[in-house]
């Protein structure tokens, strides 16, 4: 991407340090190990002038922070967390730091900062530097900077905005608005609850503290009115520009005008002037604010950590105690990515309710969803209209991480809060939806401590609290969203916070569930269930796992409910009614374990085969696997074959076959899907009632796959085809090429001719349609489908034109008589630097396709696999680097059908 999109913005890039989400774990002390430096530090180092470069230290410890989930004290809670990730850092960086220091580095480290979120110190240095701190033992890895690029301003699309005016809009309505309407916040409103001592906060562009409708809500004014005094320690911090007080800022240091972005989002929080402006769901709550989005990595990092622990505006004297109880991002990038997620694991461990737009992205279908709104840590919210229903530009699930998305609609279309300048104005887009439900939380939280921190259950609540939506004529991830409630459309449903104050009570009132085995043991990991009745006479189900003691409890108006609870290899109990009084009421449930078997199955190759899909090949050269489409002679005598095999949606291991075709696997009675999968054929599925050991069949049909290998392993070599000598293309920032082969030639890719392939300047080819964006989940059903990931990443070959010289940044595309070449040369990343040059080799005998890499730069992002037309079926051989790409690795895809089996020979 070109821009940095506030929801209506696209981040591009990462926090530096949350780079541990994208690599293998480091080792824990104690272990062996050997600390690499990336190699894009290398290269980084060595164009430096001065030899100097940024890069980070990843340590190896890293906290654990699991228990905090238990503990019920705000206060302590937040304590507790920040401690332990400051005791982490400071039980292995002292030597560091003290060697950062030592005269041995001191000439070769121009400085270095430490943080605490994540265990990583910052060091800009040389390569001696650099060489020297992998030899540390406490180090895991030398990670480079991660890029994070601002929009300029202003970058709201014009089909997401109302009547966005410089001056804006001042008189106020004559009614609440129809968005806090919708969502019913006005009825809780009038049960007594507005949010009071609720703390709501934005990571954004800034807040202009001194709006008429955020001055008197603003943490950091003593006196409630809008004449102050004001106190800015602990309620606004700004690690880059310096401010010492809220402001609407720009969103990057090329930018000249400030962004309301933040205090619109904000307005949207909390806001009203007390004289009509009532444009905020939770206007008895206090609010402070970290300008964070979107100009560099230590920014964005550094705003992050003070929402842990709020500290002076100097940044000295953290306070964990004054945390926010809920905090909205309306910012993010392509999905598929986890680089957010760390952060917000953190926080939401020490009780802070984390919430996320979906992004804009609807018009492109399903699987849309942005990160980090894709991520688990984080609640995803996508927009409805004044109608109620799902607006066409809300990003579409499902989620590729954890299922249905987004996990509920709030409303985003014509949101009428607060802008720069003391004025208001209506917005649209998930931005503007995703700050209804930090409000909603506000509100619920208000109306029951109980539910103070905890996160889960509050997310619960919203979720099955929600009006459901459906969306005819959607089947995103195969869920048909007209009929069925969720639906990866429109998720769990419009916001109804009202609904959840109801079912959630406003007292003490709930049930303790422990779940125990037949000899009175705790069964952890149990899911337990709830189901009640709203006063509206709609039913709730709500959901939770027992914890190691084997209890959960939900937090619930008293009335009448039912309990229930499962746990694989055990019965589940039939309901249990239980009358729900003002007090918790404490259950037991048993679960009887049931009885194991092993069921074994023989993998074979399907024996009527007649009609294979049809393959497609230049007519002159033999087919693939010509073999397979022979049909077997005798049943006796089907071809076993290489193959995994598991039970759907259970926690067990899969297992493999063995040299005779057959695996084994222990599973309880009961009824069971059992996958199986193996390389050449289409994956199958069985329905098995098991009850006693049984033996079953899984006959396989073969099908067009495509399997790995690389030059690592000796099967591919790398061999560079140059194809300068070809013909140039000169692509802009996102953008695409088509390349037309000549008449007598096609390409086949799963299965289908081709004669037309685009290339995107992103580093993937499409066929059919053609790319510019890409999904960094592979197979997955978001656009783009039907294509070739060979460095998929937000690449720029225009980079040079505008920001730097000396590289190419050309794509060359060579055509001989049996085979493709397209060439990436030396193409920069957005917005520049960190030049990459690799090339797809299209074998049109075979269908084969070759990758190699030529010069690896910064890999940190990309994806490398391929899909078909659906998303359904694919390879992936790289996320987020996991394959540790670099120069001189060739990797190949090459078209298979069936296989040639396994034997005990």
């Amino acid at each position: 991407m070109n821009t940095c999109k506030l929801r209506n913005i696209v981040v591009v890039g990462a926090l530096l340090s949350l780079v541990a989400a994208l690599l293998p774990a480091p080792p824990r002390s104690g272990q062996a190990k050997a600390a690499s430096i990336h190699p894009r530090v290398l290269a980084d180092l060595a164009a430096a002038s001065e030899g100097h470069a940024e890069f980070f230290l990843l340590l190896a410890d890293q906290a654990d922070l699991s228990p905090a989930y238990e503990m019920r004290d705000w206060n302590a809670r937040g304590r507790w967390v920040v401690e332990t990730l400051q005791a982490t850092a400071q039980a292995s960086q002292p030597s560091l730091l003290k060697a950062l220091n030592s005269p041995d580095l001191r000439k070769h480290v121009t400085h270095w900062r430490a943080f605490w979120i994540v265990n990583a110190v910052a060091v800009r240095g040389d390569q001696t530097a650099a060489e020297k701190l992998a030899q540390r033992p406490e180090v895991a890895q030398i990670v480079p900077a991660i890029k994070l690029e601002a929009p300029p301003f202003p970058q709201f699309p014009s089909e997401f905005l109302g009547n966005l005016e410089g001056s804006g809009e001042r008189q106020a309505p004559a009614v609440v608005g129809w968005n806090i309407r919708q969502i019913r916040a006005d009825q809780v409103w009038a049960l007594g609850y507005r949010g009071e001592g609720m703390v709501v906060a934005n990571v954004d562009t800034g807040v202009e503290y001194t709006h008429p409708a955020l001055i008197r809500q603003y943490r950091g004014n003593l006196s409630g009115s809008a004449a102050g005094p004001f106190e800015h320690d602990y309620h606004w911090f700004d690690p880059y520009w310096g401010t010492s007080a809220p402001e609407a800022l720009p969103s990057s240091a090329s930018a000249v005008f400030p962004s309301s972005h933040g205090t619109h989002v904000m307005g949207t929080q909390v806001g009203d002037d007390g004289v009509g402006n009532q444009i905020g769901v939770a206007p008895g709550a206090r609010w402070i604010a970290a300008f964070g989005c979107c100009v560099n990595n230590t920014s964005l990092l550094a705003a992050l950590q003070w929402m842990l622990a709020p500290t002076r505006l100097d940044g000295s004297d953290p306070n964990p105690d004054l945390r926010p109880h809920a905090l909205q991002n309306s910012w993010g990038g392509p999905g598929g990515s986890l680089i957010f997620n760390q952060a917000a694991e953190a926080l939401r461990a020490a009780g802070v309710f984390v919430s996320a737009s979906a992004g804009n992205k609807g018009t492109d279908g399903c699987g849309s969803m942005g990160s980090p709104g894709d991520n688990p840590a984080f609640f995803s919210v996508g927009s409805n209209s004044s109608t109620g229903q799902l607006s066409s530009f809300s990003s579409r699930g499902p989620n590729p991480f954890r299922g249905i998305g987004p996990d509920v609609l709030a409303p985003g279309e014509q949101i009428r809060s607060a802008i720069a300048g003391g004025s208001y104005s209506h917005w649209s887009g998930t931005s503007m939806a995703g700050p209804h439900v930090a409000g909603a939380v506000a509100l619920l939280w208000d109306a029951n401590p109980s539910l103070i921190g905890r996160v889960a259950e509050t997310a619960d609540l919203l979720r099955k609290t929600a009006e459901p939506v459906f969306v005819p004529g959607e089947t995103c991830g195969g869920v048909d969203s007209s009929s069925v409630h969720p639906n990866n459309s429109a998720g769990w449903g419009r916001l109804d916070v009202l609904r959840a104050v109801q079912v959630a009570g406003q007292g003490n009132s709930g049930v303790e569930v422990t779940v125990v085995d037949a000899l009175g043991q705790p069964l952890a990991g149990a899911q337990v269930s709830l189901t009640t009745r709203a006063p509206d006479g709609r039913s709730v189900t709500l959901e939770g796992a027992t914890n190691s003691e084997g209890r959960y409890e939900f937090i619930v108006a008293p009335g009448q409910v039912r309990l229930r609870a499962r746990l694989f290899g055990y019965s589940m109990n039939e309901p249990v009614a239980v009358n729900v009084t003002d007090s918790v009421t404490e259950v037991t449930l048993t679960l009887q374990e049931l009885p194991r078997y092993t069921l074994r199955g023989i993998v074979v190759e399907k024996s009527q085969r007649a009609y294979l899909p049809l393959l497609v090949v230049n007519s002159y050269y033999p087919p693939w696997s010509k073999e397979a489409a022979q049909p077997a002679a005798v049943p006796g005598h089907l071809k076993r074959l290489a193959a995994q095999a598991f039970i759907v949606g259970a926690p067990l291991p899969p297992a493999s076959t063995d040299c005779s075709g057959t695996f084994e696997l222990t599973v309880p009675a009961g009824t069971h899907t059992l996958e199986v999968r193996a390389l050449g054929y289409e994956p199958q599925r069985l329905i098995l009632n098991v009850t006693g050991p049984m033996t079953t069949t899984v006959a396989m049909r073969p099908t067009l796959d495509y399997a790995v290998s690389d030059s690592r392993s000796g099967d591919v070599q790398f061999n560079w085809v140059d194809a300068r000598g070809g013909v140039r293309h000169s692509l802009s920032d996102d953008s695409n090429r088509w390349l037309v082969l000549p008449p007598d030639r096609f390409f086949s890719f799963f299965g289908l001719p081709y004669r037309s392939i685009s290339f995107s300047s992103n580093g993937f080819l499409s066929f059919e349609y053609g790319f510019r964006f890409f999904h960094g989940v592979v197979p997955f059903e978001g656009l783009p489908n039907n294509a070739f990931y060979a460095y998929a990443e937000d690449l720029n070959p225009e980079a040079n034109l505008d920001y730097h010289t000396g590289y190419d940044n050309g794509i060359y595309t060579l055509i001989d008589s049996d085979r493709v070449v397209i060439q990436y040369n030396e193409v920069e990343h957005w917005a520049w630097g960190n030049p990459e040059t690799f090339q797809v080799i299209l074998d049109l005998r075979t269908g084969a396709i070759t990758v190699q890499y030529l010069v690896v730069s910064w890999p940190d992002f990309t994806t490398v696999g391929l899909e078909d037309s659906t998303g359904r079926r694919g390879v992936l051989y790289s996320y987020a680097n996991s394959a540790n790409l670099e120069p001189g690795l060739a990797v190949r895809f090459t078209p298979v059908i069936g296989q040639s089996g396994v034997s005990c020979q």
